[in-house]
């Protein structure tokens, strides 16, 4: 199991920077290991997400 991580500011900031970056306009930031049965996350997404 991971360490405990932080739900604040600078886990959105860093997100929706690098959601601006990725052509696809999101980006997600996983507060789990894969092989652990329970898969949580946070997804950051632009305004323009999904529109190619």
């Amino acid at each position: 199991m991971r360490q405990p991580a932080f739900i604040d500011q600078s886990l959105f900031a860093g997100l929706a920077e690098k959601a601006a970056a990725n052509p696809r306009g999101r980006q997600h930031h996983n507060f789990h290991a894969m092989e652990e049965p329970c898969h949580r996350m946070a997804v950051g997404l632009q305004p323009n997400t999904g529109q190619l």
